[in-house]
């Protein structure tokens, strides 16, 4: 049986860090907010990013992803550019992809691997009611420009369906992703 998310000691928030001061005690001294080792009760520690993220849960998440952010006007920078795209609807928290992607374009390792030139996408109703979306899609890789247009069944799917066609034919291994 699952845990529930909240439960005292076993739970997946049981343990888990969210404001900067927080992480910044728990790595001199865990004792400061974990009263148990969190092993004892087959739980462990997680630090989370987010808006209310310091300095110390930047570092401290990206050396658990491996990686080593030496300056700190790279820490600060990461912090406050998270928290500016939280402010407008972004999440960091549970998106761990987002935040890697976020530490490659603050530390200039980013490389952009397509082009997204237009979007579009129409949602329209079939003589007999039933709604089908399309999107057609233009995007350029290498200076290439793929224009390419899908169905789905909505809107997300149908654009998730034209971007892939259009990146398939510079990257094959999306035909199985």
């Amino acid at each position: 049986m699952q845990h529930e998310e909240k439960a005292a000691f076993v739970g997946n928030s049981a343990f888990a860090h969210k404001g900067g001061i927080h992480v910044s005690a728990i790595k001199r001294n865990r004792r400061t907010y974990e009263h148990i080792d969190p092993e004892q009760v087959g739980n462990h520690q997680r630090v989370l990013v987010s808006d209310q993220a310091g300095q110390s849960n930047v570092l401290h998440k990206a050396e658990e992803m491996g990686y080593k952010l030496s300056k700190d006007a790279d820490i600060k920078q990461i912090v406050e550019r998270m928290k500016e795209l939280e402010h407008l609807g972004y999440q960091f928290e549970d998106a761990l992809g987002s935040f890697e992607v976020l530490l490659h374009k603050t530390t200039g390792q980013h490389k952009d691997f397509f082009e997204l030139k237009s979007a579009r996408v129409m949602i329209d109703k079939h003589e007999n009611g039933d709604l089908y979306s399309e999107a057609i899609v233009k995007v350029t890789v290498d200076g290439m420009l793929e224009h390419t247009a899908s169905e789905g069944t909505g809107p997300v799917d149908a654009l998730d369906e034209a971007l892939r066609k259009g990146l398939e034919p510079f990257y094959p291994s999306l035909k199985h992703a």
